[in-house]
């Protein structure tokens, strides 16, 4: 749980939030904790500020049409991260 903090939560990160709470939600779907998913998607959707979007990235995750790698996700956040802003 420190680490997660640490990461998540350090004011040095310069990543968004709602990235990184993509990040959370995807690594819940590949192990399989419902609780944790559902957690991190709450984080995504609420710094997303985007409730179409946010619902597009839970349904890509879930049915793995576009998440299928943590390789892939990561060349993605360029895009989505242009998107956002």
């Amino acid at each position: 749980m420190a680490i997660y903090k640490y990461v998540l939560h350090h004011r040095d990160n310069t990543i968004p939030k709602w990235f990184l709470e993509t990040i959370g939600t995807y690594v819940s779907y590949l192990n399989k904790c419902d609780y944790c998913f559902e957690h991190h998607f709450v984080g995504l959707k609420r710094n997303l500020k985007d409730d179409p979007r946010a619902d597009a990235i839970r349904n890509a995750i879930a049915t793995e049409k576009k998440l299928k790698t943590h390789r892939s996700m990561l060349r993605n956040w360029r895009r989505l991260n242009m998107r956002a802003n």
